[in-house]
C-alpha cells in the first residue's frame, strides 16, 4: 500500500513538472481535495486563491467555473466529457487515461488550447475512484502544426501549379506544332496551285481546277482560324448563339454544297440522306450558326480521317414534335480509319489526336470535336460517338428547335434589295484588302471612296456634306490613327449624321474582346477578315437596303 502511494506521489511530481495545471480528484465523492495550481509563462499560480473556489471544492463546481469561460460550441462536448458517471464508466471499461481538447483561457485571460488529461485509479484503503487531472497548454504546438499544414498545403498547391504549367506548356507545344503543320499544308497547296495556274494561262479547265483547289485550301485556313477563336470563346464562356428564323432544308443544301467540294477534291463518295419527307417542319427558330459549326466540323473530320475512295454519309430526320418544339437527329458517318475504344473517352478533349494517326498524314489541331460538343450542349442537345478501328466513325446528334409557325416567305423571287448608288467610305491601309473590299462593294453597284488610315477617314467625313456618305467601313489596325479612335472622332462631331451613320469594323482581330471594343467605340458591327461576301452583303442590306421592284 505504501509502495502504491509512493508511485502516485512520484507521478504527481512528474505531472506537476510538465503540466500547465493540475489537481487531484475524488470522483466517488465529487471532491477536489486541497489546492489547484496553474503555471502560466513559467510562473505558478494558486487557482483557488485567484478564482475564489474553496479548498476541497466539489469537482462539479470546478468544471462549472471553467465551463462558463468556453464558447457555446465547446460547452456541450466539455460537459459531456467531465460528467462523473461518464468518467466512472470509462474506468469500469479499463479506460483509466482519458483526454479532451478544448479552447479556453488561462488564469491570466490568455486564449489557450487545453489538452485535459484524467488519469484514474482506485484508492486501496477505501475503494474510492481517484484521479489526477492535469492540463497541457498546446496552443504553441497547435499554431506550429497549423503553420506546418499551411506550408504543406502551399507546397502542394505550388506543385500542382507547376504541374499545371508544365502540362499547359506541353499542350501549347503540341498545339503550336499541329497548327504550324495545319497552316503550312494549305498554304503550300495555294502557292502550288498558283504556280500550276501560271504555267497554263490559256487552259481554262486547268485554271478552274486550280481555283477550286485554292478555294478549298483557303476555306480550310478560315475554318482553322474559326476553330481557334471559338475555342477561346468557349474557354472564356463568351460564346453566344443567336436564335433567329431559318429554313432547315436550305441550310442543309448549303452545308452539303460546301462539303461536296471537299469530298470531290479528295476522291471520296458522298451519300446524303435528308429527303424533305423526313423533315415535317423546315421553318424553325434557332441557331443556324450552331448547326453549321457542328455539321461542318463533323463533315470535315469524316473527310479528313477517311480512307482513299471511302464514303461520307450525312443524314437528317425529324424525330418528333410537340407542336412548339421539334427534335431532329443529325448523323455523320465515314468509312475511315476509326478510333480506339480508349481514345473515345478523350475524343472531345481539346488538342487530342488518336495515337495511331501520324501527324504527317492527317491535318488536325484537335479542337473540332471539343467545339462540337460544347456547341451541342449550348443548344440543349446530345451527342454520341461510335467508332471501330479501320471501319469508321459515326456521330449522332439530337437537337431541339422551336417551330416557326409564321415564316416570312418571298413569293416573288425577282424582289431584291437594291444598293445601287449608295456611297461608302472605305478606310483600309492594306492595298490588297482595299482592292478586295472595293471589288465586293462595286459588284453591288456601291460607289466607293477610300482612305488609307483613320485620320484620312475622319478628314474626308468632316469635309463632306451631312448625308453624303451612307456607310463607313473601318479597318481597325491602321497607321496614324486606328479605326477605334477614328470612330470616336466621327461620333463626337457636331453634325446631324455623326451619330447616325452606320460604321462597320473590318478587322483581322476576331476575339470577343475585340468585338466588344469596337461596339464600345461606337461601331455598329464587327466583320472579321477575310471578308465573307454573304455576311458583307447582309450587313450592307441591313443598314442601306430598301425593297425595289
Amino acid at each position: 500500500m505504501e509502495t502504491s502511494k509512493k508511485k502516485i506521489d512520484i507521478l504527481e511530481h512528474i505531472i506537476a513538472a510538465v503540466a500547465g495545471a493540475y489537481y487531484n480528484i475524488n470522483l466517488t465523492r465529487n471532491l477536489v481535495p486541497g489546492q489547484m495550481y496553474q503555471a502560466v509563462d513559467g510562473k505558478e499560480y494558486n487557482v483557488n486563491e485567484m478564482t475564489g473556489l474553496p479548498a476541497d471544492a466539489k469537482f462539479s463546481e470546478v468544471i462549472d467555473y471553467w465551463g462558463k469561460r468556453l464558447s457555446e460550441k465547446e460547452k456541450e462536448a466539455y460537459y459531456a466529457f467531465f460528467d462523473i458517471p461518464v468518467l466512472l464508466k470509462h474506468y469500469e471499461k479499463g479506460e483509466t487515461h482519458v483526454t479532451h481538447t478544448y479552447w479556453t483561457q488561462t488564469i491570466r485571460q490568455r486564449p489557450m488550447l487545453a489538452e485535459h488529461h484524467i488519469v484514474m485509479y482506485e484508492d486501496e484503503e477505501n475503494g474510492d475512484i481517484l484521479a489526477i487531472s492535469y492540463i497541457r497548454d498546446i496552443t504553441e504546438e497547435f499554431h506550429e502544426n497549423a503553420l506546418k499544414i499551411e506550408a504543406e498545403n502551399l507546397n502542394k498547391r505550388l506543385r500542382k501549379e507547376k504541374e499545371h504549367a508544365v502540362s499547359a506548356n506541353e499542350t501549347k507545344g503540341r498545339f503550336l506544332s499541329s497548327i504550324s503543320h495545319d497552316i503550312r499544308t494549305p498554304l503550300n497547296g495555294i502557292q502550288g496551285m498558283l504556280r500550276i495556274a501560271d504555267a497554263f494561262p490559256d487552259n481554262m479547265k486547268k485554271q478552274k481546277e486550280c481555283r477550286d483547289k485554292i478555294w478549298i485550301a483557303s476555306n480550310y485556313l478560315v475554318s482553322l482560324v474559326n476553330n481557334v477563336l471559338n475555342m477561346n470563346r468557349l474557354e472564356n464562356s463568351t460564346i453566344e448563339l443567336s436564335e433567329k428564323p431559318f429554313n432547315l432544308v436550305d441550310l442543309l443544301m448549303e452545308i452539303t454544297a460546301m462539303t461536296n467540294i471537299q469530298i470531290d477534291a479528295q476522291g471520296l463518295h458522298s451519300v446524303v440522306d435528308w429527303k424533305p419527307g423526313y423533315i415535317n417542319h423546315r421553318y424553325l427558330i434557332g441557331s443556324e450558326e450552331g448547326i453549321s459549326r457542328i455539321l461542318l466540323n463533323l463533315n470535315s473530320n469524316a473527310i479528313k480521317y477517311n480512307k482513299k475512295g471511302g464514303t461520307v454519309y450525312c443524314r437528317c430526320k425529324e424525330l418528333r414534335c410537340d407542336g412548339e418544339t421539334a427534335w431532329f437527329e443529325f448523323v455523320t458517318e465515314d468509312t475511315g480509319i476509326g478510333m480506339e475504344e480508349e481514345f473515345l473517352r478523350h475524343a472531345f478533349e481539346p488538342y487530342t489526336q488518336e495515337q495511331h494517326i501520324s501527324l504527317n498524314s492527317i491535318n488536325g489541331v484537335g479542337l473540332g470535336l471539343t467545339i462540337v460538343k460544347e456547341t451541342v450542349a449550348l443548344m440543349g442537345g446530345t451527342i454520341q460517338v461510335e467508332s471501330k478501328i479501320n471501319e469508321g466513325t459515326r456521330y449522332t446528334i439530337v437537337l431541339p428547335f422551336k417551330v416557326n409557325h409564321h415564316p416570312k416567305i418571298d413569293d416573288d423571287p425577282k424582289e431584291h434589295l437594291s444598293l445601287k448608288g449608295k456611297k461608302a467610305l472605305l478606310a483600309e491601309d492594306n492595298n490588297l484588302n482595299m482592292e478586295i473590299a472595293r471589288f465586293q462593294l462595286e459588284q453591288k453597284e456601291i460607289e466607293v471612296f477610300t482612305a488609307s488610315n483613320g485620320k484620312e477617314a475622319v478628314e474626308m467625313f468632316e469635309a463632306s456634306q451631312p448625308g453624303f456618305y451612307d456607310i463607313i467601313l473601318m479597318d481597325i489596325m491602321m497607321p496614324v490613327m486606328d479605326g477605334l479612335e477614328a470612330t470616336r472622332h466621327i461620333r463626337s462631331m457636331n453634325r446631324r449624321d455623326a451619330m447616325t451613320i452606320p460604321i462597320v469594323a473590318m478587322s483581322a482581330n476576331a476575339f470577343q474582346e475585340d468585338v466588344e471594343k469596337s461596339l464600345a467605340a461606337g461601331l455598329n458591327e464587327h466583320l472579321t477578315k477575310p471578308l465573307d461576301e454573304k455576311k458583307l452583303t447582309e450587313t450592307m442590306k441591313k443598314y442601306l437596303g430598301k425593297k425595289m421592284r
